[in-house]
């Protein structure tokens, strides 16, 4: 599917191989979810792709460092990243 250059030249994806697929099977939850949008929310989460500040503190300037960034979403003032999100949220 992907190449080895591929996958060293880009972070995000050598991250997915290594970490969260790294057989690159196809993922049960995309067949199992009805609504799309769940569909959608998942992989955002799993790929990095979302919007929460520790993702999108790393294009401010100057850069936010990740344990600084407390999750504005509830009132734990916790690091905010996926696992807080995901399950303290």
């Amino acid at each position: 599917m992907w190449c080895d250059k591929e996958l060293e030249e880009k972070i995000k994806l050598r991250y997915y191989k290594d970490v969260i697929n790294p057989n690159l099977e196809d993922q049960t939850y995309l067949f199992v979810l009805p609504s799309v949008k769940k569909k959608i929310s998942i992989v955002n989460i799993r790929t990095n792709s979302h919007e929460l500040h520790r993702e999108t503190g790393r294009w401010s300037i100057p850069k936010i460092p990740c344990d600084e960034i407390v999750c504005h979403l509830c009132d734990t003032k916790k690091v905010e990243d996926e696992k807080n999100f995901l399950l303290y949220c």
